[in-house]
């Protein structure tokens, strides 16, 4: 918190931890490099190495990131859940992301992908952009990049629905 100047309620454990706030409050930052980025963001809890850490000049807010580079690109979405290993890994401006799961939702990096909710390990791996997804189970909905509006809820759903593939449902 070495930034800070007018900023409440904050917590930041963990060497750079939310090292360039400013201003924002009601932030918690537990690990290294953990919302290291986030100027002014507000209502933040970014626990995990990396977890939030963001980009340069950025500010984000009403984010729950918990894991290890959990939402570790993010810098101006908000109102993201993600929780395990590089889950949102990718999100910059997405907003909306419901994500459990290792290595879940980990390209999503484009605000057409938002609201987006991915639940199991791998899962909407491969999305960057597609909207209106749900994808619940190992490996569901895995080489989706741009697809939209698929459903996909138990054990590799929709694995090989092909990248771009639109309006699909598999339980």
């Amino acid at each position: 918190l070495s930034a800070l100047t007018t900023a409440d309620s904050t917590t930041a454990i963990g060497s750079l931890a939310g090292g360039n706030l400013t201003t924002g409050g009601n932030n918690t930052y537990l690990g290294a490099n953990a919302g290291l980025y986030n100027q002014t963001g507000t209502n933040n809890t970014y626990i995990g190495k990396a977890s939030g850490a963001g980009a340069s000049g950025n500010s984000n807010s009403n984010n729950t990131a918990l894991g290890g580079a959990s939402l570790n690109a993010i810098t101006t979405g908000g109102s993201n859940v993600c929780l395990g290993v590089n889950t949102g890994l990718s999100a910059t401006t997405s907003s909306n992301l419901t994500i459990v799961g290792t290595f879940a939702g980990d390209a999503i990096n484009d605000t057409g992908a938002d609201g987006a909710v991915a639940v199991g390990y791998q899962a909407l791996t491969a999305l960057t952009s597609g909207s209106e997804n749900t994808a619940v189970g190992f490996e569901t909905l895995k080489t989706t990049g741009t697809g939209s509006n698929g459903t996909a809820v138990g054990y590799q759903a929709l694995t090989a629905a092909p990248d771009g593939a639109d309006h699909n449902t598999a339980i």
